[in-house]
């Protein structure tokens, strides 16, 4: 992107990307050193939370676990190679409902996949996402894709669409949300334009809502 993320400034609130959210804190992470493997660099990725969707303690302290939810466990990769580069997770967060049947409450699994390309002046990228949410809620996904382009050394463009899914189930409709944006960044000595336009469809899910929002960032270095 010339800037943020395509969703950035979005009315809506993309819920099929949440991948490691539940892990990001409180929980022991570790990141393996580059792997060399045919030509190709390789990094290996791993977290554990005893409590998911909970925040740290304190020193001595022991974090009280979020209603129904266990710890989780998060793998993921990255690699690159020849400006390709490609990443990969999938995270499992631990149910502890159980159903008045005497039942195990389902675990949620999240999982997502990401491509890369970059060659010379230009950037373009794919990813997929999935929420396979926990104990029967709603389950998302999402697709989204950009592309960029350094003009020159002080002005890049890209463009960029997600398409935040909401899947069917008892009771409610599948509905997909769409986002547009356009993004612009320039600069100057030590002064910097950015600028974006965003577009959103079917907000949060509202079929036939939509907004539109535009940015624009002045800033100076003295």
């Amino acid at each position: 992107t010339a800037w943020e993320e395509a969703n950035d400034s979005a009315s809506h609130s993309v819920a099929g990307m949440p991948v490691a959210d539940a892990l990001t804190s409180g929980s022991l992470a570790y990141i393996s050193p580059a792997i060399d493997l045919a030509g190709a660099s390789i990094t290996v990725y791993a977290d554990y939370d005893p409590a998911a969707n909970v925040a740290g303690a304190n020193v001595g302290a022991t974090p009280a676990k979020a209603s129904a939810t266990g710890s989780g466990v998060g793998l993921g990769f990255k690699a690159t190679m020849a400006g390709l580069t490609i990443a990969g997770a999938h995270v499992t967060v631990e149910s502890e409902k159980v159903t008045a049947s005497g039942a195990d409450g389902s675990d949620e699994q999240n999982a997502m996949g990401q491509i890369i390309y970059n060659a010379g002046p230009f950037s373009i990228g794919y990813g997929e996402w999935d929420k396979n949410a926990k104990d029967g809620a709603n389950d998302y996904s999402a697709v989204g894709m950009s592309i960029a382009f350094n003009v020159n050394d002080d002005l890049s463009v890209s463009y960029g669409e997600i398409e935040d899914s909401k899947d069917s189930k008892s009771g409610s409709t599948a509905v997909d949300a769409e986002i547009k944006s356009i993004q612009a960044a320039y600069t100057m000595g030590s002064i910097a334009v950015k600028v974006k336009r965003v577009e959103s469809d079917n907000v949060n899910f509202v079929t036939g809502k939509s907004q539109e929002n535009s940015e624009i960032s002045l800033s100076f270095t003295f």
